[in-house]
């Protein structure tokens, strides 16, 4: 009974509850009713055809393109038709690469034909001077960090075509240039011919109207840009029109054909950009392009950094942006170019050189030349330009006045304010995670690239569901709130906006980023929480949502509009990048979108959201997160269904993969030269993110080879015993070869045992021959005579360091390393480290050597740092110099395997400024323990040779057992490599190195008192020598090997392997060839290479 009470009474208690939530919605819906400040559905349809509109109008606008116009009768109107059809002609030339008969003959000659005709159809004209010249130059230049590495470029015989356009007889003081260039890879017709057939256009016009020419106008037609600037640096720095150049302009593309965009100007001089934004027909310009442009962001460099940094010229830099699909492939052909853009261009190019022309600051270019500025079309219809210092005060004052709103906001409506903060940070976070989420799903379950020939589908995939997201998720969280609050709620929400807007503007003021123009126009909203403040905005929803959306209209659409811009830009632009392309393109899309939800919270709040609060919990969020997604996905596996390649191929629009295919046939030979691998193969490369999978051919390979992955132990096993009979058969023949070889020599001393009859067996002979030493280290080259007189003729200390140093017989490599230790106890100031250098050197010098390359590794002791190591080396070779003057020295910085990155980049560091101070270093090596892997030091290295021109040489395979370094430091290509006496026993090394073109320095005492081999007889030399393989005799530590002076070496060598004396001189001259002082400094060897040539017996 009192269960049945009980359950009556939870029964009413849930039906009074009922009743009273019934009752709050009904009251609450009353209320909303009455409200007549809030926004019906009706106003959500103004907005939504608003922004619809928005949206299709900015894609239209930025299409939008004049109809090609023929040539008027007075032949003052630019014509695309007359344009194209030399366009058509340079186009069908094909592929035009710098310096081939395509490029110097066939279009050089074409242009040069056209300027031709176009002067003796205007012979007559009054007051024309026409002159046509053509340069053939050579130069060197750098190219700085960018988007390559850095580097020095030389370039010879590169040619130009230029004509200069004047008016009277006698040249002007002043021009004008414009730059094209004709060159092309592989077919091009927008980059750059379509540029070159506007200049040929316009130089048509001026040629029947030379009154327009104020002043002189040269035409430069260039022929290697691709091939890293070559031409236009060639001109700007060796033509003799340069000097009077005041401006230019640079007509480039990286796209076929629509809208020309001004993506540079300056540096600095305001009046030159000034006549773009005044005189352009058809603007399209944006300081963001160039922001981007300059940040390397944008994969590319144009003449516009040669003009600029060589000739200390400014101009502004135009290129064709639209299209890139095609850029550098065999689609870029003339008829692919979109109708209209030639004309656009040649519009405002040529009314923008008129302006130019007739503007008093050609003759006084710096009165301008600190300003920077701010400019930007507006949807394409007109150009805004302002300084950057103006930007700076608009910006701070808006930056102010938000602040100064929003602190009084947060002082007299604190809860409201943390409650708006609260929501606003809940919708970025949850269009973030929504974002996220279809960056990630998009690329699992349909692939990466879908939006690749469909731009709109990226709108699909991420703008649709952040709207949709964002708008619902602020519509929850309004439908909490009580109705009277949601006026204060909606503008506080606003205010938050306008500060987040306001922080992120303030930054790109702070750095004087002119792009933060963008986030200027997003805080025009400003003027309504101005006047709502004061009481001064309308109540009435029409009217709000007109006015709103009326001051809503520039930021927004700017936003709209910049996103249209770099989705057309940049999505051609990810077939050609392997990083994932999905959050780039998402965040361009995200962005405006972002834009869109944020700035209609306040209306959000402001609607007449009648949702009960127990329909609007976190359940409810969670629901429709999901839905959000759901729903996108499945439209987008609707039009993948439709769609199911991101790729076309279409005869006018072809948007096709690009990859790389290559057609290998290898050939491998084995020691006795007998073709052992001989196998072909066809290599797929993709330059997208989505791989080579797309291809038909190589999904079916690979769907192959995963079926026969069978087994993995049993065939890795069989692999392992297959290695080690090879290995142990080519052991076999190495051993074989060389006792052959052994036999074979005996056979011929039995015979004759003397030398061959023009190199006598006689050490004094090596003595006075000149050699060449590339391999000898500091401290294992000191003689007990040097020791001595380091430690002051101490002769107890001398001979105890000399016991402990200097080997009397053959030991193991691990135990030589201790030697050292013995010396390097002596030599931890100054001074003994000077004696030790000018002592060795003299020592060299006495012993006919004419060319040294010693080198040292840099040590930390008490009296001396990195840098007062290397310093005081290359002061005392500077000493010796004087003391040796017929001798040539110089110091190769050596590096060792055990070294941390951190103590290899420090001592690079000093190599480098020692380095310019004194033409002393020369190299850099990388020795110590073989046994050692020498991964962290690669970059050292390769930093060493491309930032600080040093040459470089690598102890290798000096042990059996090669370290797994070994490839690796071959395929960097050392100029050189130390020792090398096991590279022969594997046939990968010997392939990779017989093909590095690098020079071995052998070491036949070294290699026997290390037990590398037990006689010379069996030292590699005869190896290499045999598959002629330059090779340089060295000493490595005649010191610490007795009997291993440099004469010794050369009489070893002669003696055990029968060289002649024209195998010395090659020798000698190879070494000589490959010395460092000869590759990367220029130094005048010749004499010494005029005594080794002319040496004789006598």
């Amino acid at each position: 009974m009192s269960t049945g009470i009980r359950r009556r009474h939870v029964d009413e208690q849930k039906k009074n509850l009922l009743e009273k939530e019934n009752t709050e919605n009904e009251e609450r819906h009353r209320e909303l009713e009455s409200d007549v400040r809030l926004l019906r559905p009706f106003h959500w349809k103004i907005i939504g055809i608003f922004y619809l509109l928005l949206i299709f109008g900015a894609s239209f606008l930025h299409k939008c393109l004049p109809e090609p116009k023929d040539p008027n009768q007075e032949e003052t109107q630019f014509s695309e038709t007359r344009a194209v059809k030399v366009l058509q002609e340079l186009s069908d030339y094909g592929w035009k690469p710098a310096g081939s008969y395509n490029c110097e003959e066939l279009t050089r000659n074409r242009i040069l034909k056209e300027l031709s005709d176009i002067k003796k159809q205007n012979v007559d004209v009054e007051d024309l001077r026409f002159d046509i010249d053509t340069q053939y130059v050579s130069g060197c230049f750098d190219i700085p960090a960018h988007d390559t590495e850095g580097m020095n470029i030389c370039y010879r015989n590169v040619s130009n075509v230029i004509a200069r356009l004047g008016k009277g007889e006698k040249k002007d003081k002043i021009s004008v240039l414009l730059n094209c260039h004709y060159d092309s890879w592989p077919t091009t017709g927008s980059d750059d011919l379509s540029s070159c057939a506007l200049m040929l256009e316009l130089i048509r016009l001026y040629s029947k109207n030379p009154h327009q020419l104020n002043h002189d106008v040269i035409f430069l037609f260039n022929g290697a840009e691709e091939s890293s600037l070559l031409a236009a640096h060639g001109f700007i720095t060796q033509h003799s029109w340069r000097h009077e150049i005041r401006a230019f302009i640079n007509l480039e593309a990286s796209g076929s054909g629509g809208r020309e965009l001004l993506f540079q100007a300056g540096p600095a001089n305001q009046w030159l950009l000034n006549s773009y934004l005044e005189a352009a027909v058809h603007p399209h310009c944006s300081v963001i392009g160039q922001e981007v442009f300059q940040s390397g962001v944008y994969p590319g460099d144009t003449d516009f950094r040669i003009f600029r940094d060589h000739g200390r010229v400014p101009g502004l830099d135009l290129a064709f942006v639209q299209n890139g699909y095609w850029w550098h492939t065999e689609f870029d052909t003339a008829e692919r170019i979109t109708q209209g853009s030639l004309q656009r261009a040649g519009e405002n190019v040529y009314a923008t050189l008129n302006h130019l022309l007739k503007s008093p600051y050609l003759e006084k270019p710096a009165e301008y030349a600190d300003r920077k500025t701010v400019f930007f079309d507006f949807l394409g219809l007109f150009v805004v330009i302002y300084p950057l210092t103006f930007a700076h005060f608009i910006n701070l004052t808006a930056i102010i006045a938000v602040f100064a709103l929003v602190s009084h906001r947060f002082y007299t409506k604190t809860f409201l304010t943390f409650l708006a903060l609260r929501d606003y940070m809940l919708t970025i976070v949850t269009i973030a995670i929504v974002l996220k989420a279809m960056t990630f799903m998009s690329v699992f379950t349909y692939g990466a690239m879908r939006w690749y020939t469909r731009h709109w589908l990226a709108l699909v995939a991420y703008g649709l569901p952040s709207v949709w997201a964002g708008l619902s998720v602020q519509g929850l969280l309004t439908a909490r709130l009580a109705p009277k609050i949601r006026e204060d709620y909606g503008s506080t929400l606003e205010l938050i906006h306008l500060t987040l807007i306001s922080g992120i503007l303030l930054v790109f003021t702070y750095y004087d980023v002119a792009s933060g123009f963008l986030f200027a126009l997003l805080l025009i909203p400003l003027i309504k929480s101005l006047a709502s403040n004061f009481g001064a905005w309308p109540e009435c929803p029409t009217l709000n949502t007109i006015l709103t959306l009326i001051i809503s209209l520039p930021g927004c659409a700017m936003a709209i509009y910049t996103t249209e811009m770099l989705l057309s830009i940049f999505i051609p632009i990810m077939g050609r990048s392997s990083y994932n392309p999905e959050p780039v393109v998402s965040f361009f899309v995200v962005f405006s979108a972002a834009c869109i939800v944020l700035s209609l919270g306040g209306l959000v709040a402001k609607s007449r959201n009648a949702r009960p609060v127990n329909q609007a919990g976190l359940l409810e969020f969670v629901y429709n997160l999901l839905g959000v997604l759901l729903v996108t996905l499945t439209i987008l596996y609707v039009f993948s269904s439709f769609w199911p390649s991101p790729y076309r191929f279409d005869e006018k629009y072809p948007t096709a993969k690009r990859t790389q295919f290559f057609h290998v046939n290898q050939m491998f030979y084995d020691r006795n030269n007998q073709l052992s691998v001989n196998e072909t193969r066809f290599y797929a490369i993709s330059h997208d993110y989505r791989g080579a999978e797309d291809i038909p051919f190589v999904k079916e390979m690979g769907n192959k080879k995963n079926k026969k992955k069978q087994q993995p132990q049993e065939e890795s096993q069989a692999d392992r015993s297959r290695r080690q009979q090879r290995e142990a058969k080519r052991n076999a023949e190495e051993h074989e070869f060389l006792d052959n070889e052994i036999a074979a020599e005996q056979m011929k001393r039995a015979d004759a045992a003397t030398f061959p009859l023009n190199v006598p067996k006689d050490l004094a002979f090596f003595k006075k021959y000149p050699k060449i030493e590339l391999h000898a280290h500091l401290t294992g080259s000191l003689s007990p005579k040097t020791i001595s007189e380091i430690v002051q003729h101490d002769e107890e200390k001398a001979k105890n360091i000399v016991s402990r140093y200097r080997l009397t017989e053959p030991i193991d490599m691990d135990k030589v390393f201790h030697r050292f230790k013995a010396v390097e106890e002596i030599l931890d100031n100054p001074d003994s480290l000077r004696i030790a250098v000018i002592r060795t050197i003299r020592e060299f010098s006495e012993d006919g050597c004419l060319y040294l390359e010693l080198r040292t590794t840099p040590k930390k002791t008490a009296t001396m740092d990195y840098e007062t190591y290397i310093r005081t080396v290359c002061r005392a070779i500077i000493e010796a110099r004087m003391l040796h003057p017929h001798m040539k020295i110089f110091l190769i910085i050596s590096l060792n395997r055990n070294m941390t990155f951190d103590i290899a980049t420090e001592i690079l560091h000093y190599t480098g400024v020692v380095q310019q101070e004194s033409n002393v270093i020369v190299g850099m090596d990388l020795g110590g323990d073989p046994k050692l892997s020498a991964f962290q030091l690669l970059d050292v290295l390769y930093i060493a040779r491309r930032f600080h021109g040093l040459g470089i040489t690598a102890h290798i395979a000096e042990k059996r057992t090669i370290p797994n370094d070994t490839t690796d430091l071959l395929m960097m290509k050392p100029d050189r490599v130390g020792h090398g006496t096991f590279l022969h026993t594997n046939d990968h090394l010997a392939q990779v190195f017989g093909r590095s073109n690098s020079l071995l320095e052998v070491c036949i005492s070294s290699n026997v008192y290390t037990k590398s081999y037990n006689h010379p007889r069996r030292s590699h030399f005869a190896f290499w020598k045999k598959r002629g393989v330059p090779i340089a005799i060295c000493t490595d530590d005649k010191g610490i090997f007795p009997n291993a002076s440099l004469s010794e070496e050369y009489y070893k060598a002669a003696d055990e392997f029968n060289l002649s004396l024209e195998d010395l001189k090659k020798i000698n001259l190879d070494a000589l060839k490959y010395s460092f002082a000869n590759k990367y400094i220029a130094t005048d060897l010749s004499e010494i290479r005029r005594k080794i040539e002319m040496h004789t017996l006598e």
